[in-house]
């Protein structure tokens, strides 16, 4: 080892490379004989030996905004590297004139580049390290950042383990002893971590236990002139306002004092900006002050690989271990998920990968559970990362990666690249996603369920119009089923065309054929008219999602392109294959993209035939046709081209596209567990359909066999393995592939002490053959046969026994059976394990006592352990508890309630659950009403799971159901919800909360709000759902409640409204008898709108003896809660209140002090005529007759000047005296007399019968301002009784204050018995 270690020393010497030895010689020969020989030729580059290097690495393009000519460690990004491969965004190839560089310059430069564009190098072997802090080690360094306005710190750290108490850990700190402080650092008696800048400003206790687990970790901190902020693996654990400077302090900068771990790629910048963790090696770009890596293990100094001079110095004992990213030295990380990435379009934007868990729907982004946000990436390229997060499980999952263009961490898969891995295992903490390929559509997942997506593009400047698109489902042949619009459109259309997402519930996975339309309609009829662009598709299919995409080029009347008619055969591929199928037109000179076109398809296709109007082709050049049919996973499953021809065509155009056809080498990323052995690797490749599962296949049905000649010391870790010669025309597929670990070296498989694992080979255009494959173990565990576990019905109370057959696994390594336990979960929320016996070989008892077999449910499962402990389990699986009775709930004597069953039963029907304590259905003993399309029915619908109905009874009683069986625990239950109000109930026998997201989740058509009846106050909000009570909902559409009490749900957003935080909220209470409404709301909110949103909910139906407030809305109807956008001067809010109680109901704002003082509150009677100032009256009231009819008020909100200019307008003040008619008449038992004053008077108004004789007084010489004022009259004398129906008159005498008179009237009035 020691002469190899010299050797190599040796050769690193000999093999030193600088820039000016094989960079610049490629610019002599090319490029400076007469263009780039000044700075103020050809774009002000010189490219002279003397000037090149500072001219091209991290100066800005000139020509290309955002660029820089040479981006240290990013090809993809810098100006050179891309006008040297021609890439067209970027200009004329160069060099000018001369042909194209050679390949091996291109690949040398572009080398050159990513490792750093570096002055020198080395061309042989090198080791990258991490800094270990020994016993009192720390380096310390002069603060490279001080007094700067815009700073970073950035490290990975290792902890070697958990800081003890009383011990610290200070990853950086800065401590003069004055104000001029900065620490960033770990509490061991907390274990939390702490940011403090300035000694006051502090990030304090940040939990992340995770990360003590001795593997790498990305800590960064920064401060932006505004704010601090600290991050963690990516994740912001926490930030502060902070305006100053980066401290400047007089002493030293301490790296790692205290620190039992190790540091790596130390970067401190003096500006800032977070770009997600990184994925490579820093290199020394602008901004970097400060840069160690580690790389020369010096004892005594650690060099600034930055270039700035900001070496450290080391105190105490120094010493190194494995890099972050290559692990060399002897160490590194040991843990990760590697993915690859590419795209052949040009685009520049943030890279985003995000974890999804087994279980998970890998089609969209809100099933991640973990995400990274890495730098931005220019395309076309390929690339390559590795993620972590220290709570990933084993097992199987998927990889998310997209180009997040517009920021906001959501995938918009039409708009967005993006692609979505092939399912892959981690296990130990290792795994691979395989290489993804980005594109728009989906890439392998992602385009809306149910949804035709529809891009429309016209590239003529014909004026404005409107586009219009339709589609057709199967068999309709009439008007289109589904329509969608865009008015008033400029053409040509913009670049990205114009995009339509058209959903119903006729668009079904694998459906079709669908029929789509798209025309232009200039003359804005609405109709496709002759001399307009149209274009019909006859044949689009869906996929396994329900999700199809066409990309359509408007054509035909109107357009002055050419006809382009293709016929088209897919050869080789299995019929009933749903799939998108792109054809593009390119020129045959330079194979420049004419015209692209995609649409869904389903094989067989055979001669089909398409037309395309095509425009800007020159007549006489020579094109060509390219196809590519992709599955739903967007693999590639056919390709080919056309003969070239020249334009026009004179006729059709034939295209076929075949299965192609792989050659070229194996890659495959290996990782061996469950050996120390010595051994080598043996591939074996099986014919397509092949099926293998636990089991190995026979071997000698393999195709393709290799048997690897490299024998390995240890066994290999993340081993990156290729294979040549190997695959010669092998179709375009997916292969099944067994790899195992040959320890004997006799290329056969042992299972005994061989590792293997099964995996697939994917064969497609554009890649290398890529091994999709998990680690390779060992065969473990017992077998358990679940048979007797599931479809158990045992009786509620009664004991539960179980035989289950277990036996040792099939595997020649694996242990006998040596223990089994059954573990359950029951409705009520307990959670056991019970041990089973073993009756005879191979068959075990297990027994659940019966006071946990009850009708809330039960769930089991089997943990199965060998005699070395390994751990098979099976389930869990549901267990239907049979009941012959089930308590629902009591109703009261004379009172409707909403009730519900949180079970499944034998006879859902309302008769069948009421009828033993109530009797058979008798409306004058019984009734109940269910809510359908708007109105009730009685004795409508049922109680199955899930729904609720009112019911009402004359008599009190404890209702019980009979005969039925549990609500299954484990797969969750989805309540349906129609448009409008739905009464639903609890499925499960046990409380619910609607407010715990993890296990409730309402689909975005429903209002986040319960209400449940409470009898005399009407409704009250609910956020619980008990067993056997019916709740209102209300949903704008279909919609669903989804429960799943065992498992939940994986979310983070609150699932029913929260109080109101910002802005403010008051709340209407009314009171008519004994009946009372107080949840009716109005307020502002700066995140609300003036329209119909989610801050608004709807005013639930009534029933029985009632009052009701609620708000008249244009958009929504009758809302319960209306919340308007803040910021006005003005706000009306009009009112209205129902009820069938005759009298008089009263009308408050109890909590009106929660308005701001600001604001005036004025509540407008538009019957009196009588504004009402709601902060002087503690409430109004108003008349009701009984029957229902709203009464209308207008509320008003904003400044007194404002309700006063619209109180003007609407002719509030009187003009003249007047006594107005009463309202309503004829009344029982009150009307309402208005008396309208133009100045102040005294006013006397008496009630008379038709003989003259005096009833009532209503005033008496009564001083009233200017004004409407209103009297409200009972039909009662001045002693209170009641008086007869009949016509009565009431007077009206108004006298100055000096007592002259000023106006008198009198009007008749009927009361009505």
């Amino acid at each position: 080892m020691r002469r190899l270690l010299f050797i190599t020393t040796i050769f690193s010497v000999l093999f030193s490379q600088t820039y000016q030895s094989e960079i610049q010689p490629i610019w002599d020969n090319n490029c400076t004989s007469s263009c780039h020989i000044s700075s103020s030729l050809n774009g002000g580059l010189n490219l002279s030996s003397s000037t090149s290097y500072s001219e091209l690495v991290n100066v800005a393009s000139q020509g290309y905004s955002g660029f820089m000519r040479v981006k240290p460690g990013d090809a993809m990004n810098s100006v050179l590297h891309q006008k040297i491969v021609g890439n067209t965004s970027f200009g004329d190839r160069m060099p000018k004139g001369g042909g194209n560089l050679a390949q091996a310059d291109e690949e040398k430069i572009k080398k050159w580049i990513e490792e750093g564009a570096l002055q020198s190098w080395s061309s042989g072997a090198s080791s990258s390290y991490s800094f270990d802090f020994g016993p009192g080690g720390k380096i310390e360094v002069d603060s490279p950042i001080n007094n700067q306005p815009n700073w970073s710190i950035e490290s990975w750290v290792k902890f070697h383990q958990t800081p003890s108490a009383g011990s610290w850990y200070s990853l950086f700190i800065i401590n003069d002893g004055t104000t001029n402080y900065f620490e960033l650092s770990c509490d061991g008696n907390s274990t939390n971590f702490n940011v403090v800048i300035n000694g006051s400003q502090n990030i304090s206790n940040i939990a992340a236990s995770g990360v003590f687990d001795n593997q790498f970790h990305h800590f960064f901190v920064e401060g932006d002139g505004s704010k601090v902020s600290f991050y963690i693996d990516g994740e912001k654990k926490g930030e502060i306002a902070y305006t100053a400077n980066f401290p400047s302090a007089s002493v030293k900068m301490e790296i790692g004092n205290g620190l039992d771990g190790s540091m790596d790629e130390i970067r401190i910048r003096n500006i800032s900006g977070f770009d997600g963790v990184p994925t490579q090696r820093y290199v020394a770009q602008n901004g970097v002050e400060l840069l160690y890596q580690f790389d020369d293990q010096n004892t005594t100094t650690i060099t600034d690989n930055s270039g700035k001079g900001h070496n450290g110095n080391i105190v105490g004992q120094a010493a190194y271990e494995g890099d972050v990213y290559t692990g060399g030295g002897g160490g590194g990380t040991t843990e990760g998920i590697d993915v690859s990435f590419k795209s052949s379009d040009t685009f520049v934007g943030k890279v985003r990968i995000g974890y999804v868990p087994q279980g998970n729907d890998p089609n969209y982004w809100t099933s991640v559970t973990h995400k990274w946000p890495l730098a931005d990436h220019s395309f076309p390229g390929d690339y390559t990362a590795k993620v972590w997060n220290s709570n990933i499980n084993d097992g199987e999952a998927h990889l998310i990666v997209f180009v997040d263009s517009n920021n906001d961490d959501q995938w918009e898969p039409a708009a967005e690249y993006g692609d979505v891995s092939e399912p892959f295992t981690v296990t130990n903490k290792l795994g691979n996603a395989g290489t993804l390929t980005l594109m728009k559509g989906g890439g392998g997942g992602g385009g809306n369920p149910n949804t035709i997506e529809i891009v429309v593009r016209l590239n003529q400047d014909i004026g404005m119009g409107d586009v219009h698109v339709g589609v057709w489902y199967p068999g309709s042949n009439s008007a289109p089923d589904l329509v969608d619009n865009l008015d008033n459109q400029a053409t040509p259309s913009p670049a990205q065309g114009w995009n339509f997402q058209l959903s119903g519930t006729g668009i079904v996975p694998s459906g079709g054929p669908y029929k789509v339309e798209a025309f232009f309609d200039q003359n804005n009829n609405d109709m496709p008219d002759g001399g307009e662009f149209i274009v019909n598709l006859d044949d689009i299919y869906t996929d396994s999602q329900g999700y199809a995409y066409t990309d359509i080029d408007l054509g035909g009347g109107g357009g002055t392109g050419s006809n382009l008619s293709v016929l088209l055969t897919v050869d080789g591929v299995a019929d009933g294959i749903n799939g998108q199928l792109y054809i593009d037109l390119l020129r045959n000179s330079d194979d420049f993209l004419l015209h692209s076109s995609q649409r869904g398809e389903m094989t067989p296709i055979t001669d089909r035939h398409f037309d395309f109007n095509i425009q800007g082709v020159n007549d006489g050049e020579t094109v060509y046709l390219e196809g590519l049919y992709v599955n739903a996973s967007q693999e590639p499953l056919a390709e080919g081209k056309s003969n070239p021809f020249n334009w026009p065509p004179s006729g059709d155009i034939d295209l076929v596209l075949e299965k192609g056809t792989y050659s070229g080498p194996i890659k495959a990323t290996i990782t061996v567990n469950g050996t120390d052995e010595s051994g080598s690797l043996s591939f074996r490749i099986f014919p397509e359909g092949t099926v293998i599962t636990d089991e190995m296949p026979d071997l000698f049905g393999a195709i393709y066999g290799y048997d690897d000649s490299e024998v390995y010391s240890s066994p290999p870790s993340n081993e990156e393995i290729e294979i040549n010669d190997l695959l010669n025309d092998v179709d375009f597929g997916i292969y099944p592939i067994v790899v195992w670990y040959d320890v004997a070296l006799d290329t056969g498989w042992d299972p005994a002490e061989d590792p293997f694992a099964p995996g697939q080979l994917t064969l497609s255009s554009g890649q290398d053959a890529q091994v999709s494959i998990g680690p390779l173990n060992i065969l473990p565990g017992p077998n358990i046969q679940s048979a007797n576990l599931i479809g158990l019905t045992p009786n509620e109370g009664d004991d539960l026994t179980i035989s289950v057959n277990v036996t040792a696994h099939s595997g020649p390594l694996a242990g006998e059976v040596g223990s089994v336990d059954l573990i359950y979960y029951t409705g009520s929320g307990s959670f056991g394990g019970i041990g089973c016996n073993s009756s005879t070989p191979g068959t075990y008892d297990c027994n659940i006592p019966g006071n946990n077999i009850t009708n809330a449910g039960l769930a089991i499962g089997i943990d199965a352990f060998d005699q070395y402990g390994a751990v098979s389990s099976v389930g869990p699986y549901d267990v239907a508890v049979q009941f012959t009775s089930i308590n629902i709930t009591s109703v009261p004597a004379e009172r409707y309630i909403m009730i519900s069953v949180p079970a499944n039963l034998s006879n859902a029907s309302i008769n069948g659950v009421v009828g033993d304590e109530l009797g058979e259905a008798d409306p004058k003993v019984w009734r109940s009403f269910k809510w359908i399309n708007g109105a009730y029915q009685e004795n409508a619908g049922n109680l199955a799971i899930g729904s609720a109905v009112w019911l009402i009874s004359k008599d009190g009683a404890s209702i019980n159901a009979d005969n039925g069986y549990s609500t299954a625990l484990l797969s969750g239950k989805t309540i349906n919800l129609s448009n409008g109000w739905n009464q639903v109930g609890n499925p499960y026998n046990m409380p619910i909360q609607l407010t715990d997201d993890s296990q409730v989740q309402l689909s975005g058509t429903v209002e986040q709000k319960l209400y449940q009846y409470s009898g005399g106050e009407n409704y009250t909000e609910s956020t619980i759902m008990q067993p056997g009570s019916g709740y209102w909902i209300y949903s704008s559409g279909s919609g669903t409640i989804k429960i799943n009490p065992i498992f939940g749900f994986n979310s983070s957003s609150k699932q029913l409204a929260s109080k109101t935080t910002i802005g403010w909220k008051a709340t209407i209470e009314v009171v008519a008898g004994l009946q009372r409404d107080k949840v009716t709301a109005f307020g502002l909110h700066p995140e609300a709108s003036n329209g119909y949103d989610r801050r608004d909910f709807h005013e639930p139906p009534v029933i029985g003896e009632y009052i009701s407030a609620y708000f008249k809305h244009p958009e929504a109807g009758s809302l319960n809660e209306d919340i308007r956008l803040q910021g006005q001067d003005l706000y009306t809010w009009p009112l209205a209140i129902q009820t069938n109680q005759r009298g008089i109901a009263e009308i408050s704002i109890p909590d009106i002090y929660g308005i701001p003082n600001y604001l005036e509150v004025k509540l407008y009677d538009p019957v009196s005529r009588i504004v009402y100032n709601m902060r002087d009256e503690a409430s109004i009231r108003i008349t009701s007759q009984g029957s229902e009819n709203p009464y209308y008020l207008e509320l008003l909100v904003g400044s007194s000047e404002q309700i006063e200019d619209q109180l003007d307008a609407m002719g509030v003040v009187p003009s003249t005296f007047e006594l107005a008619q009463n309202i309503p008449n004829p009344f029982n038992p009150v009307t309402n007399i208005r008396v309208s004053l133009v100045e102040e008077a005294n006013v006397t108004l008496k009630v008379y019968n038709l003989l003259g004789e005096e009833m009532n007084t209503l005033a008496l010489n009564r001083s009233l301002g200017k004004g409407n004022h209103r009297f409200i009259w009972a039909g009662k004398d001045d002693h209170g009784n009641q008086l007869p129906s009949g016509v009565y008159l009431y007077r009206l005498e108004v006298m100055s204050r000096s007592g002259m008179p000023l106006y008198q009237d009198t009007k008749k009035m009927v009361l009505m018995k």
